[in-house]
């Protein structure tokens, strides 16, 4: 356990509630109701009262919210209290990249911070790359609520698309590949909520399952047969890759270096084009059994290796001092 640290978010995300309990650190989770301005000065009054209460030690918080990291770094950094960002790719890359003052606070922050905790050996290069301290630290595999499980043969082969509807999810491809199966031979579940699509655009095999709480988030991935978590970018390990590794399931994730890599047993890979997705959909259908069983196994070496490297982060975050 770290002492007298705090980890301070402003949006749920499981990583952070896996990385605050592995560290044995509090975790502050600050949702705001508003949006715009009016969300950015809520949050950031909220924040500042909690470390004038708490008197931190070591501050972690995550960027995205880059607002928050940018507080973080700039008004609560002494020689008495460390920063340590939990940076992720949207906020090493806020609007990917495009925005110029955005990057140029982006960059202030990795070289600011005291440490920066990256998931992966290309994010830790371009922090090493533009003055940071970075070290890789990926995702502690989530404690999974107990749930229900549906029956398998009460459904077709039953596949969650884990989405959040975001830029880089290639959603009208993976459409396109699933409008080529009936309802009779798999179901997909796609969730997050979706942007101008309505269950009468998708095809006869998916349900949107539109905005769900966390509970039935977990329901519907434990009574799952397998996952399908896609992105296109290069450098990205998704959350839903570390949920469906806690829940035992196979799946199908982007054909990424990244992703090969650390998720190298248990899944198939794509190339996010509408013909190699479809083939994958029915390659994983008809060895879904011997994926479980690589699945198993990746839990076990990932658990490993995450206790691992918590251990490196405790070390270099005392180092600090």
């Amino acid at each position: 356990m770290l002492s007298n640290s705090i980890w301070l978010v402003w949006q749920y995300q499981t990583r952070n509630h896996s990385m605050s309990r592995e560290l044995g650190v509090p975790l502050y989770e600050l949702i705001s109701s508003k949006s715009g301005l009016r969300r950015y000065v809520e949050l950031s009054i909220k924040t500042i009262q909690i470390v004038k209460k708490e008197q931190p030690r070591v501050i972690f918080c995550q960027n995205p919210s880059i607002v928050l990291a940018f507080l973080c770094t700039l008004l609560f950094q002494s020689k008495k209290r460390k920063i340590v960002v939990d940076e992720h790719n949207a906020g090493l890359f806020p609007l990917d990249g495009k925005n110029r003052l955005l990057n140029i606070i982006a960059n202030f922050i990795v070289r600011r911070a005291d440490l920066v905790i990256v998931t992966n050996v290309a994010l830790y290069d371009y922090c090493k790359k533009i003055g940071g301290e970075p070290i890789i630290v990926p995702d502690p595999l989530p404690v999974l609520p107990s749930s229900e499980i549906v029956t398998k043969d009460e459904v077709p082969f039953q596949i969650l698309f884990i989405c959040t509807w975001a830029s880089d999810e290639p959603i009208q491809e993976v459409m396109e590949a699933c409008s080529h199966f009936s309802e009779n031979e798999i179901k997909v579940l796609v969730t997050g909520n979706p942007k101008g699509m309505s269950q009468n655009d998708a095809p006869a095999c998916v349900q949107l399952t539109g905005f769900i709480s966390k509970e039935d988030y977990f329901n519907y991935l434990i009574s799952s047969d397998a996952v399908v978590v896609l992105t296109k970018r290069e450098n990205c390990l998704n959350c839903g890759a570390y949920e469906a590794v806690s829940a035992e399931k196979p799946g199908i994730l982007s054909n990424t270096e990244a992703l090969r890599a650390y998720f190298s047993n248990g899944f198939l890979y794509v190339d996010n084009t509408v013909d190699d997705i479809r083939q994958k959909i029915i390659d994983l259908k008809e060895n879904s059994d011997h994926l479980e069983q690589e699945v198993k196994y990746l839990k076990s070496e990932l658990k490993k290796k995450s206790d691992n490297r918590i251990d490196d982060l405790k070390t270099a975050v005392e180092a600090l001092f």
